[in-house]
Formats: structure tokens, C-alpha cells, sequence
């Protein structure tokens, strides 16, 4: 039975590549705004032989930029960075269904998760977009697999597999800083596992390992207050202020002209001044307006947007390629809609799933909404954390009405 689920898994894992790559070979996406920004900084990397040029950069984690740097060393073309990508953001599949294993879910529903993971479209769509999404979140569910179901019975071996997902968490925050809003559903996991003060601090110690060498190298060469980026500032600030919610130029605003330190510091200056002043109906007025922006049915296009991007004259200038099809296409990433409706209507079955994965699973969800709807501001690109647990919902809720349909013909022939 176990050899059979395997033999499944490679082949929805394929079936997941295939799509991924078809899509990539169809859009053949131009990298444009911060995938562009992302992209030419690992080729400073490769070309200068330093982080930033001609000055240091503190704004991005390193992680992503020198994993395209890596890739740089056979190739610099934008198509092989791009299928590269895909091959990252397939390995995720299987990932999602050790996961849903390691939560509690039957070896059929964690196929299912799978299932989900390899055609939902907004995944497919993203596949192929140079964004540091696709390393963090992997490196995020294997940390949170490698924690939450710990296959050792004698301490040391559980700290030593804590320790490695620690780490694993670390780099996760090196490719994207917001992961550390998950290190409560971490430490939670550690927590119930082991029942011990000590793996908890072993997981602390080995993220702050992995993070250690990037927050000193920023306060040395970009100044004391740097942390491990400089773009907290300027975010925080997208979210609170009197001018309008979310990403905007900074012509004109109190942040222009500044370098990146003072930016980090005046928008974490500008946004609290903003919320001792605003009304709760304000507040709650802009939690609203990033919830519908990161969950809504309205982002669903966000990986079709940034995969049919043409490149222009800088990187914030491109339009639409003149991909045929487009509509249908359109219609394909509202199915997002079903995956949201999946993960609500798995509410339902609560009963049915062990109280441990239900509080990490909707934990999650919530550190995300937290994350990107009351702390910083929210896109639908910040969602992808979340979306990995919605499929894990779905197939979840998908399994229990199974289960629930086929004991009906013998519930009703035991009545009779």
C-alpha cells in the first residue's frame, strides 16, 4: 500500500511539473518590478562580487539572490532562471503531502493535498515568476514538517531534528523575513511534541544561528537599527498613513529622497504616529481593505498578472504580453474561489481532525492575516503561506464528505 501511495505521489508530483513547466514554456514571463530588482542584484552578485553595488544592499534578504546567483554560474538567461523557478515551486507538491501527513491526515487526504497543490492554478500560474516566494515557502513547509512530526524517541535525537528545523526556518526568513510571523506556530508544535523547555530553546538557538551572520554583517556595513532588512519601515508605513492603503511611489511622500536606513526608521515613525491618531474605524477600516486584498476572490489573477508581464525601458515599466487566451486563462485562477470555499467549509469537520493540527493549520492562516492585515500592509502575493494551508483544508474537507458518503449505503442497510 505503501509502495502504491509512492507510485501516486510521483505521478501527481509530474503531473504538477508538467503543467508548471507547459505554462512557462507558453508565457515565457519577462522578470518587471521586484522580480527584476531581485534578478539584477544576483547579477551583482556575480558580476562585482558583492551584495549591492555600487553601494550595499539592505533591503532584501540574501537568500533568493544567491540562490539565482548559483544558477547564474550556468546560465544568466532569464529562461533558465524562469524554469528553474518551476522546478522549485514543483518540489512543493510533494512537500505539501508530508506535511498533511505529519498533521494527522489519512495517507488518501494527503494525496489529495497534493492533488490540489499540483493544478491549482494560482500556483501554476506563479511557477515560473521570479519571486523569492517559491524558496521561502518551501523552506518553510519543510521546516514545519521537519518539527511537527519528529520520527525519534530518545532527546537528543529530538533536539537534533529540532536544531535542523530551526535552521531550516532560519534560512526560510533569510528568503523572506515575514516567516518569522510563524515562529509561534513553530515553538507551539515543539511544544506539544516534546513537552520540554529545552527543544523549544534549541529551536530558538538555531534560528538565531542562521540568522545571526545576516543581522550583524546589516548593522555593520548599513548602520545600528538595520535588522535583518531594511523594507520593514517603508511597509509599515503602506499600511498606516492619511495618503492611501498600500504600495504607492514615494514622490511625494515623507520617505523620499532618504536612504534606505532613514526610510526603515521614519516609515516605522510615520506609521505609529498615523495609529495614535486614527479613529478605530479607521484602523479597522484598513484591516478590512487588506483582508479582501490578501483573500479576496478579486486577487486571484496574481500569479496570471506578473506571468504575462512584458518587460519595458526600466523595470517598472511593462504591459500586457499578447498571449492568446488570456480570458480563459482568467477564468482558470478564479478557481481560487473554490480553494477559499474549501478551506471555510473545512470548519465544518473540526471534530473530525486532532485539536494539535487544527490549532497549526488555522494558526497559520491567522499569523498570516496578522501579518499582512494589521501589521504590514497586504497583497496577494503575501497569501502564498496561507494558500498552501487552504489545499490542505480543501483536501481535508474534500476526504470527510467522501467518507461521509460512501458509510451511507451501510448506515441505511444497518437501519433497515
Amino acid at each position: 500500500m505503501r509502495r502504491s501511495g509512492s507510485r501516486v505521489l510521483v505521478s501527481i508530483t509530474a503531473l504538477g511539473l508538467g503543467l508548471r513547466v507547459l505554462w512557462w514554456w507558453y508565457a515565457q514571463p519577462d522578470p518587471v518590478s521586484d522580480f527584476e530588482y531581485t534578478r539584477r542584484l544576483a547579477e551583482t552578485v556575480m558580476t562585482h562580487h558583492q551584495y549591492g553595488f555600487p553601494g550595499s544592499a539592505g533591503g532584501r534578504v540574501p537568500a533568493y539572490p544567491l540562490f539565482l546567483a548559483a544558477l547564474m554560474t550556468i546560465s544568466r538567461s532569464v529562461a533558465w532562471l524562469s524554469l528553474a523557478s518551476v522546478v522549485l515551486a514543483s518540489a512543493l507538491v510533494p512537500l505539501m503531502a508530508r506535511f498533511a501527513a505529519s498533521l494527522g491526515l489519512g495517507r488518501s487526504a494527503s494525496l489529495g493535498v497534493a492533488l490540489v497543490g499540483a493544478v491549482n492554478p494560482g500556483f501554476v500560474f506563479f511557477s515560473p515568476v521570479l519571486a523569492t516566494e517559491h524558496l521561502f515557502i518551501l523552506l518553510l513547509v519543510l521546516a514545519l514538517t521537519i518539527v511537527v512530526h519528529p520520527r525519534v524517541t530518545t532527546p537528543l535525537a529530538s533536539n537534533g531534528r529540532i536544531a535542523v528545523g530551526g535552521f531550516v526556518f532560519g534560512i526560510a526568513a533569510l528568503a523572506r523575513v515575514d516567516a518569522l510571523f510563524y515562529l509561534p506556530v513553530l515553538a507551539l508544535a515543539v511544544w506539544w511534541r516534546t513537552r520540554r523547555v529545552v527543544a523549544v530553546a534549541v529551536l530558538v538557538a538555531a534560528l538565531a544561528a542562521a540568522l545571526a551572520p545576516w543581522f550583524i554583517r546589516n548593522r555593520i556595513v548599513i548602520g545600528p537599527g538595520a535588522g535583518l532588512s531594511t523594507t520593514g519601515g517603508p511597509n509599515f508605513y503602506y499600511a498606516h498613513n492619511d495618503r492611501a492603503y498600500g504600495w504607492q511611489p514615494l514622490k511625494g511622500t515623507p520617505l523620499e529622497g532618504l536612504s534606505q536606513l532613514d526610510m526603515h526608521r521614519r516609515g516605522y515613525e510615520l506609521g505609529f504616529e498615523y495609529l495614535s491618531r486614527a479613529s478605530l474605524r479607521q484602523i479597522a477600516g484598513d484591516i478590512w481593505t487588506g483582508t479582501t486584498r490578501l483573500y479576496g476572490p478579486a486577487a486571484s489573477s496574481y500569479g496570471l498578472y506578473w506571468s504575462t508581464r512584458q518587460a519595458g525601458p526600466t523595470p517598472d515599466d511593462f504591459q500586457t504580453k499578447p498571449l492568446a487566451g488570456l480570458s480563459i486563462l482568467q477564468w482558470l485562477a478564479d478557481a481560487y474561489v473554490l480553494l477559499l470555499s474549501g478551506a471555510i467549509l473545512s470548519l465544518v469537520f473540526l471534530h473530525a481532525w486532532p485539536l494539535r493540527a487544527a490549532a497549526l493549520s488555522y494558526g497559520i492562516v491567522v499569523l498570516n492575516w496578522i501579518a499582512h492585515c494589521w501589521i504590514f500592509w497586504a497583497d496577494p502575493r503575501f497569501r502564498l503561506t496561507a494558500e498552501v494551508v487552504f489545499c490542505v483544508l480543501t483536501a481535508f474537507a474534500a476526504a470527510q464528505i467522501v467518507a461521509r458518503v460512501r458509510r451511507r449505503p451501510a448506515d441505511r442497510g444497518a437501519a433497515s
